[in-house]
């Protein structure tokens, strides 16, 4: 028998090295799988969560899809979510914790996939952490029992990366098959949840450029392109069937953005604006979206702050609402958690069911919130940081992350978003901590292991400094901006007496009205029933007018929750209306203020609501929604009518 070569014995080496790799990952990659499935599917077992908000509307969206079968409701949505529902309610039987235990395993998947995507750029040791950190998320096992679309989205835009990434090292034909699947995966994810569009520019730079062989390609990113357009032909047919033109979303991204970019939007977040009236959901969407550009061209100042806290927030330690109001999520404590959202919204509701389940959100969010500032939040930071060292290797990571956060910034940003970039963010913070923790060089050899260990104390205890302190409440929200001053150039004003009043909008309440030498005051007592909201304020006459001038003080802000006024014609039909939310935007004291009323315009706090009338108006109401058992008080010191003027002096025309 002959003696083998060198190079034999290293072929033999290197195969045999290669299949005990591969062995290693298999098993580490199930016992990441059977690790998160087992956790979530005991989460699942025990947990209870109605649906509700947007989750409910996909919970009806899935139960009409089901039975009527047809998209009539999703008009403007992707249909991924409820469609998937759908099928999970056709075995099931419509249970929603049924549909937990499917979730559990759409998690445990996830998990997976972060093992086999950190394996491919790291260690299989920082896989395994990776796949790890991504089992036990507070938040990503707070979702399980949540009819959200984020448990059906993550998995699907991991595997879209994922394949790209498998697809960008070969040349075969496995590799196009490979995009084809990726961007199917990429077009249902999209259908599932718009803001996955925002990754797009990312995978298409990862395939057209090759970082790490430094080479171009354009066949990749044109066969990828085409599996996108593929997947998503027949959603965009049957829209273009149903009269919406050529689209995918109709007028959802318009909204968004008009929701998010105005002047009482102060975190980023969906505000609200006066809303549009138009029946056409492409046509509202674009009227959104013009809007939206509009207030972005007349307020850059305003927009770009609202960019800051948007990113700030996304990268911060601001923990996800949902996500704190399902981290417990006991059947006991689902009757008081649904009970106090529905109360939001009117339903009755006793007030200790309300604080009771305040507290428990509270609680939930207090715990979310110290986990990021001590840990999540400043290492993952310090983790984005050091990984630009490696900045080639990690781009598969890098790229799809700050393309989602990029999106995101620049349009509307909620906490709930952040889920689709954390399983990326798990295996930078997974490459840290093996550095910090067992001296590797996952993130690189610069800096040496002390420094990494002096950077990741020195960031949390900034952390917890800035946000113990409240330095961070300046990072997270923008202080709010009175409306500007309507135009009053073409209006005269006179003097309205404050003599011919009555009560107005008495409701659940009790109204006292006392003329005092700083004007006609209002008292208005709420009453114990806390089922119902409480209203309570003054009607006054006037000459006909188009125009109101109040100078006003709200001297108990504390139990005021909305202030309203009215301008009223002589048959009593309300001509227009505003109305400033308290809690949304606080009274900073009990000065007096002057507010100029015009019709559809919006002054200070006050926001123009509801359609407008054409008339002279000959009442207004000044009332407020007062809170149960307490006690509100408001002064009108001063109350002018005023009358257009523009068409008097204009000459008359022959």
């Amino acid at each position: 028998m002959r003696p083998e070569t060198d190079a034999a014995v290293r072929i033999r080496y290197e195969a045999t090295s290669g299949q005990a790799l591969r062995f290693s990952m298999l098993r580490r990659l199930l016992l990441v799988f059977a690790l998160s499935l087992g956790i979530r599917v005991v989460w699942a077992g025990f947990s209870y969560v109605t649906p509700v908000s947007d989750f409910a509307n996909y919970h009806d969206q899935a139960r009409q899809v089901l039975s009527e079968r047809s998209f009539s409701n999703l008009t403007f949505k992707g249909p991924g979510y409820p469609v998937f529902l759908a099928g999970l309610y056709a075995i099931f039987d419509e249970d929603v914790q049924k549909v937990a235990f499917v979730q559990a395993l759409m998690g445990a998947i996830s998990s997976g996939l972060v093992f086999l995507l950190a394996a491919r750029v790291f260690s299989v040791g920082t896989a395994t952490l990776a796949g790890l950190l991504h089992a036990v998320s507070p938040t990503m096992l707070a979702y399980i029992p949540v009819l959200a679309s984020e448990n059906l989205s993550v998995p699907l835009l991991l595997g879209t990366i994922l394949a790209l990434d498998w697809a960008r090292d070969r040349e075969s034909g496995r590799a196009y098959g490979a995009l084809v699947l990726a961007g199917a995966l990429f077009a249902l994810g999209l259908l599932t949840r718009s803001a996955v569009l925002f990754v797009l520019p990312a995978c298409i730079l990862l395939l057209v450029y090759d970082l790490r062989f430094r080479r171009w390609n354009f066949k990749k990113p044109a066969v990828f392109v085409a599996g996108v357009v593929l997947a998503l032909s027949p959603w965009i047919v049957r829209n273009y069937v149903a009269g919406l033109g050529i689209t995918v979303f109709g007028g959802i991204s318009g909204e968004a953005l008009y929701f998010a970019n105005h002047d009482s939007c102060l975190n980023g977040e969906m505000g609200s604006p006066p809303y549009i009236t138009e029946t056409n959901p492409v046509k509202r969407g674009r009227m959104y979206a013009d809007a939206a550009r509009s207030w972005i061209r007349q307020n850059p100042g305003r927009y770009l702050n609202l960019c800051r806290v948007r990113l700030t927030r996304l990268l911060g330690a601001e923990p996800d609402y949902w996500a704190a109001r399902a981290l417990t999520p006991l059947r006991a404590e689902d009757p008081l958690l649904t009970a106090e959202f529905r109360s939001m919204y009117g339903s009755p509701a006793p007030a200790e069911i309300v604080a009771r389940a305040k507290a428990i959100v509270d609680r939930n969010l207090s715990y979310l919130t110290w986990l990021n500032v001590a840990s999540l939040s400043p290492l993952v930071l310090l983790a984005l940081v050091l990984s630009l060292a490696r900045w080639r290797e990690v781009a598969v990571i890098l790229l799809p992350v700050g393309a989602y956060f990029g999106g995101l910034t620049l349009t509307v940003a909620s906490m709930r978003y952040r889920m689709l970039s954390d399983p990326f963010l798990y295996i930078l913070l997974a490459a840290l901590l093996s550095d910090l923790l067992t001296r590797s060089t996952e993130l690189g050899q610069r800096p040496p292991w002390s420094v990494k260990i002096a950077l990741a104390l020195l960031a949390i205890h900034a952390s917890i400094f800035v946000h113990a302190t409240g330095l961070s409440d300046s990072l997270y929200l923008l202080k709010p901006v009175p409306a500007k001053a309507p135009d009053t150039r073409d209006l005269a004003f006179e003097s309205a007496g404050l003599t011919a009043f009555a009560p107005a909008w008495v409701h659940r309440s009790d109204v006292r009205i006392e003329p005092t030498g700083a004007g006609l005051e209002c008292m208005v007592s709420g009453g114990a029933d806390v089922s119902a909201a409480q209203y309570g304020g003054v009607s006054l006459n006037l000459s006909p007018c188009d125009a109101l001038r109040l100078d006003l003080t709200i001297v108990d802000p504390l139990s005021v929750r909305e202030v309203f006024v009215e301008l009223v014609d002589a048959g009593g039909g309300r001509l227009a209306r505003w109305r400033w939310d308290v809690t949304e935007h606080p009274v900073e004291d009990d000065s007096r203020g002057t507010y100029v009323f015009v019709r559809g315009k919006p002054v200070r706090w006050f926001v123009a609501e509801g359609k407008i009338h054409k008339g002279k108006a000959t009442a207004a109401n000044i009332f407020v929604q007062v809170a149960p058992q307490s006690t509100a008080r408001f002064i009108l010191h001063r109350v002018e009518t005023g009358t257009a003027t523009r068409l008097a002096s204009q000459p008359a025309s022959h």
